[in-house]
């Protein structure tokens, strides 16, 4: 009996699991756990940097595109300045060529552009177009007198900008230097080649130069209208205040050429022989005059008549004439030249300048300027291709004209917008300000920066406007 129960037993006992092997086989269990769990951990992480790959490259992709798209817009801005719309004014407001214009359908996206600016303060929306940057002050060029009368700068800004600060502290520390106003003949003015290079002079900041217009949208958005709540700062009157860039440029220029890009006759030339058949007999018997009396002619204005008086070889004074009224003024100002430059910086269209621009240029005072903007709405368009008509339409007189010219154009070749590259539906984009140049042959890009970053700078069409868009 004893041997066959422990037989039993030890049966028993056999058939049960030690604690040991218990043990072992959890072990292992959480073994394969942690290696699954490893396992899916790996695999997620793979999956993740594969989608996050993809969306990457997508959004490289998309951000190409926009930025391809943008750049057609800068294209047919150019194609349309370089054509001289200037004097059709197709640059000013068309939204038929610069408004949700279609570029390219990729399969999944339609890809457009919009070319906007600042409209009038009439207006409560954007401009489709372009902005003429010589219908502004070129702080390069502008003396102190036209930037009171034209901006809200402080007088130590004004200083500033016309480098009158600048010799007076070098003056002030050093009273034995030497005087380098009086040897280059006025104040050794910095050089803007952007309107952000002022916040490197003391008094500017970037409200200073872009007004309240924080996200450059040009439009006013409800923390650009509520005084200090939000920023930025705002006057809350209703009206964007753009700042000194509405009435300020560091770009405007033209070549000294006559309108059909021919070389202009240099007046104080040592070549005494006026060309034949470019001014009018009289005219080029005056001159020839002036000349035998050593005559030094400061601009072709000079020759205003009817009739100027000339120190004769007697000694005596006597009226001459020379045959330069309003009907021969336009080819006066065209044909002839009193610079050696090549380039005429800081002119004023007075064609596209508003009143607060036509005011600092000297001779022309608050009611001349608004009187100017008034009589320019009727003009024709070959009128406006010269600023003679100033003085042929009786806004200026004589005296007043010859003041005016050497500061007036009637040229735009230098423009300033927004450009907008987007998609639909997917709704990417890019925003870029940008300035271009016409006066060469070949129109360039004279300024381009991203200002994505300040977001989209309005509602991307629906799809039912897209539609009429595409149509049309």
């Amino acid at each position: 009996m004893r041997v066959s129960v422990g037989k039993g037993v030890r049966s028993i006992q056999s058939g049960a699991e030690s604690p040991h092997s218990k043990r072992r086989a959890g072990f292992i269990l959480i073994v394969v756990l942690v290696v699954v769990v490893l396992a899916s951990m790996v695999a997620l992480s793979l999956l993740f940097r594969m989608r996050a790959e993809q969306a990457a490259f997508s959004a490289s992709v998309g951000s190409e595109q926009a930025w391809f798209t943008a750049m057609s817009g800068i294209q047919q801005a150019m194609e349309i300045a370089k054509n001289r719309a200037a004097e059709t004014g197709e640059w000013n407001n068309n939204p038929g060529a610069f408004r949700h214009q279609m570029v390219v359908d990729d399969g999944s996206d339609k890809w457009f552009f919009t070319i906007f600016t600042a409209a009038g303060p009439e207006d409560e929306t954007v401009r489709y177009g372009m902005t003429d940057e010589t219908r502004k002050l070129n702080l390069n060029k502008a003396t102190a007198e036209m930037l009171r009368a034209a901006t809200v700068l402080s007088q130590q800004q004004i200083e500033a900008i016309t480098g009158a600060s600048l010799t007076n502290s070098a003056s002030m520390a050093d009273p034995l230097s030497v005087d380098t106003e009086s040897l280059l003949g006025g104040p050794v003015r910095p050089h803007f080649s952007t309107l952000d290079d002022l916040l490197k002079l003391p008094g500017f900041t970037p409200g200073v130069i872009y007004g309240e217009d924080a996200n450059r949208n040009y439009h006013l958005d409800p923390n650009e209208d509520d005084g200090v709540l939000l920023f930025p700062p705002d006057d809350s009157d209703g009206t964007l205040f753009l700042g000194l860039r509405e009435v300020a440029t560091v770009s405007a220029y033209e070549f000294d050429v006559a309108a059909d890009g021919s070389p202009r006759f240099q007046l104080n030339s040592t070549n005494r022989s006026v060309p034949e058949f470019i001014i009018p007999e009289k005219t080029a018997a005056f001159i020839e005059m002036a000349w035998s009396h050593k005559v030094i002619f400061k601009h072709p204005a000079e020759l205003l008549g009817p009739k100027l008086k000339m120190k004769m070889a007697d000694g005596k004074e006597a009226e001459v004439d020379t045959g330069v009224g309003a009907k021969e003024l336009p080819t006066i100002l065209d044909q002839l030249t009193t610079t050696f430059e090549a380039r005429l910086v800081g002119l004023i269209n007075i064609n596209t300048a508003d009143v607060k621009v036509l005011r600092a240029i000297p001779g022309i005072n608050e009611a001349k300027a608004e009187l100017i903007v008034q009589t320019r709405e009727g003009l024709s368009s070959e009128l406006k291709q010269s600023p003679a008509w100033l003085y042929s339409e009786s806004v200026l007189t004589a005296e007043e004209f010859k003041r005016a010219a050497p500061h007036m154009t009637a040229r735009s070749l230098q423009f300033r917008f927004n450009v907008v590259g987007y998609s639909l539906p997917a709704g990417r984009y890019r925003v870029y300000e940008v300035v271009i140049d016409t006066a060469d042959k070949q129109p360039q890009i004279l300024y381009l920066r991203d200002i994505t970053r300040f977001g989209l700078p309005f509602p991307l069409p629906s799809a039912d406007e897209e539609n009429v868009q595409t149509q049309s």
